[in-house]
């Protein structure tokens, strides 16, 4: 169902076609990729929102912030179509989906010469290792929240509202 309008107002006309042009520009859209990335970036903050798995061979601190450059890795961008909130770092899929043990494959790692406990001498050697070593629970940290939904639509009603 089509609507049509038949205005002849300048004013109504000179608004239309602004809020159009604020639209095409991308203005709403730097709003948007704004408001997400800040919302990805405190799922950190409150590890995990629902609250991610705890971690299992590390005693203390929260999964994904020991060295912080996983959230530090969060970037957004904007064109006039569509808001981006994304990563650079390669191992995020697996943070964010999870990964059985083995799924990547297996390498070869170095293992160089040392003395056991009981003084035994091990050769350095190489071993097959599987990648992941261990099962890596999905912890997924690129969300976007309820009351962030909301914020957006708040934001665009007052950007259509007074073009601001």
């Amino acid at each position: 169902m089509a609507i049509s309008l038949d205005c002849n107002s300048l004013a109504v006309h000179a608004l239309i076609d602004g809020t159009i042009s604020r639209v095409k520009g991308g203005q709403l859209q730097r709003i948007a990729a704004g408001i997400v990335r800040e919302s990805v970036i405190a799922n950190f903050g409150f590890s995990g929102r629902p609250p991610w798995a705890a971690l299992e061979h590390r005693k203390g601190g929260s999964p994904l912030i020991k060295s912080g450059g996983l959230k530090g890795s969060i970037y957004s961008r904007y064109d006039s179509d569509a808001a981006y909130v994304y990563t650079t770092k390669k191992y995020a899929p697996t943070h964010q989906f999870g990964a059985k043990k083995g799924e990547y494959g297996t390498a070869t790692a170095n293992v160089k010469e040392f003395s056991r406990k009981n003084g035994s001498k091990v050769r350095a050697h190489t071993r097959q290792q599987q990648i992941p070593w261990g099962d890596v629970p999905a912890r997924p940290f690129m969300l976007i929240q309820d009351e962030d939904i909301v914020k957006i639509q708040a934001k665009q009603a007052i950007f259509i509202e007074r073009g601001a």
